[in-house]
């Protein structure tokens, strides 16, 4: 979990079942946003292991998990970027 700087949240969290696609979850005036979290081309977000916000900004960075496409045994540590 992570502040927004404006006085909401993000969380971090995969799911509903069955395909669990991660999503970033943003709380801010009462009310929820979902959106689904990014990876880069050619590959699939295997994990979200930490959010940040970045200050005077209404994004954060998340560091992550991605696997190649084609190649499911290979992990690629990330840092994702999210938000404008």
């Amino acid at each position: 979990m992570a502040q927004d700087g404006h006085g909401g949240v993000w969380l971090a969290a995969n799911g509903p079942a069955p395909a669990y696609q991660w999503r970033f979850y943003h709380f801010h005036a009462g009310h929820w946003a979902v959106r689904a979290a990014p990876a880069a081309a050619g590959t699939s977000l295997l994990d979200v292991t930490g959010l940040t916000w970045i200050p005077r900004t209404h994004s954060l960075w998340a560091t992550a998990n991605l696997t190649p496409t084609g190649h499911p045994n290979q992990i690629i540590g990330a840092t994702l970027r999210y938000g404008p």
